[in-house]
């Protein structure tokens, strides 16, 4: 519901800024700054910008190495149905 609402947001022409740490959340970024590399006084550095992929490569970047974890996942499901889809409309002869 949440990535809706922003989406609408940002469709409709709204610079849309999201202090978050749900990586279902993070991955949909279309732009990610990614602060720290730990929390309180560890932290406060950019260590990475980028899209969600940017990051995931980053290996300086907690939030991308879990992020990437996140989005091989959602590349394993979505290869998967384009895998299945695509044999959908065969049709064997006899």
């Amino acid at each position: 519901k949440l990535l809706k609402i922003l989406g609408r947001l940002a469709d409709s022409g709204n610079t849309v800024l999201v202090i978050e740490h749900n990586l279902d959340v993070i991955k949909c970024a279309d732009y990610i700054i990614d602060l720290g590399p730990e929390g309180g006084v560890g932290g406060g550095e950019i260590v990475v910008t980028g899209t969600p992929q940017d990051v995931a490569k980053c290996p300086e970047s907690y939030t991308g190495q879990f992020l990437k974890k996140k989005l091989e996942i959602n590349n394993f499901y979505s290869l998967s149905s384009a895998f299945f889809s695509s044999f959908a409309n065969i049709s064997s002869k006899s």
